[in-house]
């Protein structure tokens, strides 16, 4: 975005946030409050307007009561779903509606089972939209883009049962095709896809915050092990769309390093996930089933448990530490079930990060997600804002 969009942007975000009040405005009071010239608003209006995220009034307003004609005063319509996010996991959908201020209006999920299909997902999800706009009171006439995570090609949700099938980014790209097609042809709207992982970065990067990150670190430890990267102020998506896949990142190159779902062996995903935990566990003489009775374990400090709980904090460690070398981030976001196994999780990961990072000069901070199962949701709908805005901007006058 140049420096003209830059400034369209943050006047039409002061305009947004001044009518979050509630409180009806003319033209004139708009100006005069947020100090920009009346053409600036005006023009800023009736793009609101024309999006139907702004209900323009014509009314006696209290200020000119009794003289001349009533003047048109100008609300947020607080119902109107402005953008969608939408996160397929593999066994749910999310979905995260927001109006014009970027506040969530409506937050909803619905589960499917794994083998269905995707246009069974996709027809799951449509139906979950319409369902929340009768339970909520809002309505998509307004409706600007919508944006969708689905599991990224290395993902544990194409090959739930072992090995990555070849041409399995080309099957992403082709359901990505046509999760596009269909979403768009329903709501007549833009439709973004993307890997969910990043849209969980990108909350976690911008989302709630004052300002936001530029430089983020984003890695889930769960049935696999995915990582995002933020760059910038941008999700990092790299020439060949593998950007922040440190889960494949080979981290044992010893004669037991374990088989990978992606044809090698030694990934830090087949140390560091719910299965690579477990096993490392049952390495240390540990005998434990799922991961809630390796966290009970762990708080009752079981030697076996505790020693694999750190070898994965080593691990993890270890390769941030070298990623952080190359990307220099602020913050480091470890999410996902495994990452919580003990509180102090990612304060352990830090300290293992030292041996992989420059001896001088801050250190990213490590620490556990914020939004947890709506990251990817939320994220979603800020690139879908982010999809509208550079719309707007990019847009030809006249």
């Amino acid at each position: 975005m140049d420096i003209h969009g830059q400034v369209a942007q943050r006047h039409r975000d002061a305009v947004l946030r001044a009518l979050r009040d509630g409180r009806a405005r003319t033209r004139s009071e708009l100006s005069r409050e947020l100090h920009i010239a009346r053409s600036t608003i005006s023009e800023i209006l009736s793009s609101l307007i024309d999006e139907g995220s702004v209900l323009p009034t014509t009314r006696l307003h209290p200020a000119k009561a009794g003289r001349g004609r009533p003047a048109e005063v100008l609300t947020l319509d607080p119902a109107a779903g402005h953008c969608i996010g939408l996160d397929f996991s593999h066994h749910r959908v999310v979905a995260v509606i927001v109006n014009a201020t970027r506040e969530i209006i409506a937050t909803r999920s619905t589960t499917y089972a794994q083998p269905d299909t995707w246009p069974a997902r996709t027809q799951a999800a449509i139906a979950l939209i319409a369902e929340m706009a009768d339970r909520h009171g809002i309505h998509y006439r307004s409706l600007q883009v919508i944006a969708v995570g689905l599991p990224g090609p290395n993902s544990i949700a194409w090959a739930p049962e072992g090995r990555l099938p070849e041409g399995v980014d080309q099957d992403f790209r082709r359901v990505g095709r046509a999760i596009t097609h269909d979403f768009t042809d329903h709501f007549g709207v833009p439709t973004v896809v993307d890997h969910h992982i990043r849209f969980a970065a990108l909350a976690e990067s911008t989302w709630d915050r004052p300002r936001p990150l530029d430089n983020l670190i984003y890695l889930r430890l769960s049935k696999g092990v995915g990582g995002a990267i933020i760059t910038g102020g941008s999700i990092a998506r790299g020439a060949h769309a593998t950007a922040g896949e440190l889960g494949h990142v080979v981290v044992d190159h010893s004669d037991a390093a374990r088989e990978c779902r992606c044809g090698r062996r030694g990934c830090l995903e087949t140390l560091v996930s719910i299965d690579g935990i477990l096993a490392t566990a049952a390495d240390h003489g540990g005998d434990y089933t799922d991961l809630a009775s390796l966290g009970t374990a762990i708080a009752h400090d079981d030697a076996a448990a505790v020693a694999a709980l750190d070898s994965a904090a080593r691990q993890v460690g270890v390769v941030l530490g070298l990623a952080s070398l190359l990307i220099d981030p602020a913050e480091i976001v470890l999410a996902g079930e495994c990452s919580t196994l003990a509180p102090d999780f990612s304060e352990r990961v830090q300290r293992h990060m030292t041996s992989a990072t420059l001896p001088y000069g801050p250190r990213p901070t490590v620490r556990a997600a914020t939004f947890h199962g709506q990251a990817g949701a939320i994220g979603a709908a800020l690139a879908a804002i982010q999809a509208h805005h550079r719309a707007l901007w990019t847009r030809p006058k006249g």
